[in-house]
């Protein structure tokens, strides 16, 4: 993150500017405290310097305080409403806060402004499979990628696209080329697991999702991968431990509770399977097979009645809860 070098000429902005390098050098070795209190002595005396804001807003942002950040970056906007990257920033801060709709609406200034704004087409594209646009959302990254092949972030929301159009060869190529781009990207490795689990490569799955472990632990969406892979191959006892590993790191990962419902089913601790099962329709009540494995469940619990039928932990709205 560099500070523009923009021409002023009156004393006061050369030293706004002056300061402001001092913050950004603050963050970047890592003095959050000294860089929080450059950028809000910045704002103080220099309320619509259009820089400070903007990165005092990224910073927020970065921190984690969202509502400072949307109300830091908005006001750059207002000031600069010519600046792609100020409203490709807000568009990250809509995104943490949930919004689909809206911030989709929000990348309309950043790419009318600038139609090759690599970082607004990727984030585009992640906004449109919030919306399950899939094949806008491929289109999307595509032309991020066509700009720059290289660029990782829109490798991730592109093969989830695939995932979700049933193309999980093309989904596979994509998270490869994201972690051959960096191979301690765990997000890339959990997409080549969901990939290779989907292409019946389940010892290739298994690998990749104890790569993205290996870098990030606490992973629950790797967990949980692990756990469908194990289910799939009926080591049931295996993908019970991995769904409640998921859980303990995310109790409201609605795939989970729905995998749990599955194994508890299959070995026929009907109870257990209906607690979960409920818990999973409770979280996510588009989860389609978990409200069929809960009729089931309360069939067997109740009457011991037979029935085939079987339940696999994902659905075409489940799967938004492991990618």
């Amino acid at each position: 993150m560099a500070v523009p070098n923009r021409p002023f000429s009156d004393p006061r902005q050369l030293k706004a500017l002056r300061a402001l390098e001092e913050a950004v050098a603050f963050q970047q070795k890592g003095l959050l405290a000294q860089a929080e209190a450059s950028y809000a002595r910045i704002i103080k005396k220099t309320p619509d310097y259009f820089d400070a804001l903007h990165f005092y807003g990224l910073f927020k942002y970065q921190q984690g305080t969202l509502n400072d950040a949307l109300k830091l970056i908005a006001k750059a906007t207002k000031i600069n409403p010519r600046s792609a990257n100020a409203f490709n920033s807000l568009v990250l801060c809509w995104e943490l806060a949930g919004v689909t709709r809206t911030h989709l609406q929000v990348l309309i200034p950043p790419l009318a402004i600038d139609r090759n704004h690599i970082s607004a087409l990727s984030n585009r594209g992640n906004s449109l499979n919030e919306l399950r646009r899939f094949q806008d959302a491929i289109d999307s990254c595509d032309r991020a990628l066509a700009l720059n092949p290289n660029f990782l972030e829109a490798c991730i929301p592109r093969g989830a696209a695939f995932l979700e159009c049933h193309r999980y060869s093309d989904a596979l190529e994509s998270y490869e080329r994201a972690i051959k781009l960096n191979a301690n990207h765990a997000t890339g490795w959990i997409g080549c697991g969901n990939a290779l689990s989907k292409l019946g490569r389940c010892d290739d799955a298994l690998l990749a999702y104890g790569k993205a472990l290996a870098i990030k632990s606490d992973a629950a969406d790797a967990w949980l991968g692990r756990g469908n892979v194990f289910y799939d191959i009926k080591r049931h006892d295996e993908a019970l431990a991995a769904y409640d590993k998921a859980l303990s790191i995310k109790p409201d990962l609605a795939g989970a509770w729905l995998g749990r419902g599955n194994v508890c089913a299959d070995q026929k601790r009907y109870e257990d399977a209906y607690a979960a099962y409920d818990k999973a329709v409770s979280i996510n009540p588009d989860v389609i097979y978990a409200q069929g494995g809960r009729l089931h469940a309360n069939c067997k619990r109740a009457t011991g009645l037979t029935c085939r039928r079987r339940f696999h932990a994902f659905s075409p709205r489940s799967r938004r809860a492991s990618w």
